[in-house]
């Protein structure tokens, strides 16, 4: 099996008395993780969850995640598993959509990304394909019987001696998951998501309940409003349950890559939909120590 290289460097110039344009901040195998992309996704995180984005802990989190995902893609690229055209084109328009809904418009996703929204398309196109394939691998290897335990812990031994930064909680997290683990804690949150429905169905206000529970931060301080939105822009699973409701028909919960939703239909105009949800998403252990 050909072995996958991690490598932390100490964040210098790229090129030598050469103007600074980025860092590298880690190297798995032959892919990098720039300081622009572990910035950025450090101010997502601690815009979701009302963090500070200069928190050393946060940041060591965030960077082990990037790290989970490059070793992830690295194995699918070996194991050659191919990503459709489509499916990267529906997880990115959900993606920036998403991104919209945080900073509450595109003129201010464009001012936090630095360029048009064409442009950040461009630039996330090829991470969202690899996140993809990585999300595939995990499913496919890791994530639906125990005999494949073994292998997840055989694949991190041939790099965990290059993680001198990374906390042991932390290292077979996230994505990672053993399954009994994970089993318990996705039972946990989907516990939570249908007493978050009886409460709806005993007459509960959705919009206070979303905006107290609800862990989709673009949504959940408008009562888990997403807007108007078309098809082929919201995850399939989500989607699916949306349109096969009436207006103000409330749906069962819902299981999708991002966790458990609680949908409420408020209006359809043609081929577009007004929704509203609660989501709870299934959080490993070392998310609650932050």
């Amino acid at each position: 099996m050909k072995k996958i290289f991690l490598v932390f460097l100490i964040a210098t110039s790229l090129f030598a008395q050469q103007k600074v344009l980025d860092k590298i901040v880690a190297v798995v195998d032959n892919e990098i993780i720039l300081q622009s992309e572990l910035d950025f996704r450090v101010n997502m995180e601690a815009a979701q969850r009302n963090l500070n984005s200069a928190d050393s802990t946060l940041r060591r989190v965030v960077l082990n995640s990037l790290i989970e995902e490059k070793l992830l893609y690295a194995q699918a690229d070996m194991d050659t598993i191919k990503v459709t055209d489509d499916q990267v084109q529906q997880q990115l328009d959900y993606q920036i959509n998403y991104f919209v809904q945080q900073y509450g418009s595109r003129e201010k996703l464009e001012q936090v990304y630095g360029m048009p929204l064409e442009k950040i398309k461009r630039s996330l196109q090829d991470d969202v394909r690899k996140n993809i394939m990585a999300q595939m691998l995990q499913q496919k290897k890791f994530g639906q019987i125990e005999s494949s335990r073994k292998e997840v812990e055989d694949f991190f031994q041939t790099v965990k001696d290059s993680l001198p930064i990374v906390q042991a909680k932390f290292q077979i997290s996230h994505i990672f998951v053993n399954p009994k683990t994970g089993d318990r804690i996705k039972q946990k949150a989907k516990a939570f998501a249908l007493s978050l429905l009886d409460s709806v169905k005993a007459g509960k206000d959705f919009a206070t309940l979303a905006k107290k529970y609800s862990d989709d931060p673009g949504s959940a301080q408008n009562g888990g409003d997403l807007g108007f939105q078309k098809r082929g822009v919201l995850v399939p699973e989500f989607e699916a349950a949306a349109y096969s409701l009436a207006p103000n028909q409330i749906s069962n919960v819902v299981e999708s890559q991002f966790g458990y939703h609680i949908i409420q239909l408020i209006e359809r105009r043609g081929d577009a939909i007004h929704a509203r949800h609660i989501l709870i998403r299934v959080k490993a252990d070392d998310e609650a120590d932050l």
